[in-house]
């Protein structure tokens, strides 16, 4: 297997020689369980790390009571609220999460000072979009489907509206997450 390993790094095509030696070990393991002669011949799998993002620690701690306060607001939506939305699922919420850390890392690694994400509405200003966009596509962490995915997910304003919009909404969210229930989320 690691002449098939160095092969794919040096003379193959394949977009992602990592990936497809990691798929091709896995496949051959499924197959060594399946045939009883085969049964001591699993090769090892690698472990495939992509670890680009910086810890929630690394930022504000208002970003993440921020970040808490949307996706407890996204879970538990009101159903007779002006711009109600269907509640996300705990799945969702930790895929959210997950991608509003890699915005924000992508920002960072973009030049933006990290002490300087503080709310959400920051990530989505639209001089910072265009640079963590950029700076996802240059690193090539990110697809154009995942980056286009992952920025409404923390900027649904209404149309015609601003980062003020979602910063007044970022207030209400962490307001309805704290348990106050004399606002209702914009």
């Amino acid at each position: 297997m690691q002449a098939f390993q160095t092969t794919l790094e040096q003379d193959s095509l394949a977009k992602n020689s990592g990936q497809t030696y990691r798929t091709t070990c896995r496949l051959w393991n499924r197959a060594a369980q399946a045939v009883a002669a085969w049964r001591g011949l699993q090769v090892p799998l690698p472990r495939l790390e992509r670890h680009y993002t910086r810890s929630w620690g690394d930022f504000p701690t208002s970003l993440m009571a921020d970040v808490e306060a949307f996706l407890f607001h996204s879970a538990h939506q009101d159903p007779f609220a002006e711009h109600y939305a269907q509640p996300i699922k705990p799945s969702t919420a930790n895929l959210r999460r997950t991608q509003i850390q890699e915005i924000a890392t992508a920002l960072v690694l973009a030049g933006q000072p990290i002490e300087g994400i503080t709310i959400l509405a920051v990530l989505v200003q639209p001089a910072n979009a265009t640079r963590h966009c950029a700076s996802f596509w240059t690193a090539g962490v990110a697809s154009p489907r995942s980056i286009s995915t992952a920025m409404p997910c923390c900027s649904r304003p209404s149309p015609g509206t601003g980062s003020e919009h979602l910063m007044s909404r970022s207030r209400s969210w962490r307001a309805s997450a704290s348990g106050s229930r004399s606002r209702r989320p914009a």
